[in-house]
C-alpha cells in the first residue's frame, strides 16, 4: 500500500493568512486535500499540523486522518517531512508527500501513484510538459533519509540529488501539478483559472483541475 503524507503545519506568512482555511471548492483547502487525497490512496492519511494545530484538528478528525503535531514547525519544512515520515507504518511500500498549498485532484494522485507502481523508480514526481511539479512518490528504501532530512541540506532536495538516478517522470497531463498558492495573487489566479466547484472535497467528486487548461 501507499500512504499520504500531507504538510500543513507552516505559518502562511507569504500569504498573509492561514492556508489551509483558504476556501477551494466550497470547503477549506485542508479538507478539500484530505477528500482528494483518501479517494486516491490505498494506505494511511496522516497529516502534519503545527501553526494554528487547534484550530485544524477538527478538520483532519472529520476526514478520519490521521494527526501529527510538529512543534518544530518553525524551523522549516523539513521537521514536518521528517515528523510525518516517522509515523507511516512499517507496511507502507511508498509515500506520497503533498503540500496543503498545492491543490490537486484526486484524478492527479490516483494517476502518480498508478505511475509509480508501474515505472519502479525510488522516486516518481509529476511532471507536465518539460516542468518538475508535484507531488512526489518516495519508495519505502529512501524512508530513513526521508526522516533524516533538514534544512541545511535543502530537505527534500538533498534525497532528489543524491537518487537522480532513481528518478521516474510521470508526465500526468495536468497543469495544475505546476499550481503553487504562496501569495494572494497567486490564489486569486488559481481560483480564477481553475474554477474550483462548491462541495468538490466535501463530496469527494474531482475538480475542475482535472480539464483546467492554464495552471
Amino acid at each position: 500500500m501507499i500512504a499520504a503524507l500531507l504538510l500543513a503545519a507552516g505559518e502562511s506568512t507569504r500569504m498573509g493568512r492561514a492556508k489551509a482555511l483558504l476556501p477551494w471548492g466550497g470547503v477549506p483547502l485542508l479538507e478539500y486535500q484530505l477528500g482528494e487525497l483518501a479517494g486516491a490512496i490505498d494506505g494511511e492519511l496522516i497529516v502534519v499540523l503545527g501553526h494554528r494545530a487547534e484550530e485544524l484538528e477538527p478538520i483532519v478528525r472529520r476526514r478520519g486522518a490521521r494527526m501529527v503535531v510538529n512543534s518544530r514547525y518553525r524551523e522549516g519544512r523539513a521537521t514536518s517531512i521528517a515528523a510525518g515520515v516517522a509515523a507511516v507504518s512499517s507496511d507502507a511500500e511508498a509515500v506520497l508527500i503533498a503540500s496543503v498549498d498545492q491543490p490537486r485532484p484526486r484524478s492527479v494522485f490516483a494517476g502518480l501513484i498508478a505511475a509509480h507502481r508501474q515505472l519502479g523508480g525510488a522516486i516518481t514526481r509529476a511532471v507536465y510538459g518539460q516542468r518538475h511539479g508535484h507531488p512526489t512518490v518516495f519508495a519505502r528504501t529512501l524512508f530513513e533519509e526521508l526522516r533524516r532530512v533538514s534544512e541545511e541540506s535543502e530537505g527534500l532536495k538533498s534525497v532528489l540529488r543524491r537518487h537522480a538516478d532513481g528518478i521516474r517522470d510521470a508526465e500526468l497531463g495536468d497543469p495544475i501539478v505546476l499550481v503553487n498558492l504562496n501569495t494572494p495573487a497567486e490564489y486569486s489566479a488559481a481560483l480564477a483559472a481553475l474554477r474550483p466547484r462548491p462541495g468538490d472535497g466535501a463530496t469527494g467528486r474531482p475538480g475542475d483541475g482535472d480539464t483546467a487548461r492554464d495552471g
